[in-house]
């Protein structure tokens, strides 16, 4: 299964449901340092007057290089090749598909930036309950698994 996969794109944001759910589970209280507040000061520091905020999917950046002006920054948040792994092997799912993170993509970026800077962070998502934890991964059902997971233990 391809994550740009047309027909998956369709289905996955056919309506904001799905996402919002996804969403829910990353924007309760996590462990670790927030990324999006650590994403939205990178922004902050070069007072930008203006920005583009774009939903890179594989992260094949040589069109943000393009877009963005001379000068300009860059701020990509990607997540591990191992994020979710524990869920993943939960449901049978195998590995992230995702082939832009964080452990190579400084290397990806280096190819079309002239500096990249990176900044792990480390933190776990934690979901309250096993409803909670069903939820999540029947609005992610398309990046999980291509059918419907095993139950969970």
């Amino acid at each position: 299964m391809r994550l740009d996969d047309p027909t998956l794109v369709a289905e996955e944001y056919a309506d904001e449901t799905r996402l919002r759910r996804r969403a829910a589970a990353h924007t309760r209280r996590t462990t670790g340092v927030d990324a999006r507040a650590l994403a939205v000061a990178a922004v902050k520091e070069v007072r930008p007057r203006r920005v583009l905020e774009v939903g890179c999917g594989w992260g094949e950046l040589a069109e943000l290089a393009r877009v963005l002006r001379p000068g300009g920054r860059l701020v990509a948040v990607t997540n591990s090749s191992s994020h979710l792994e524990e869920l993943r092997r939960l449901v049978g799912s195998g590995p992230s598909p995702s082939t832009f993170t964080s452990e190579n993509g400084e290397e990806l970026l280096g190819r079309h930036f002239a500096r990249v800077a990176r900044e792990d962070i480390d933190g776990r998502l934690e979901f309250p309950t096993r409803g909670d934890v069903e939820e999540y991964v029947r609005a992610s059902i398309s990046i999980f698994v291509a059918e419907e997971p095993r139950a969970c233990p």
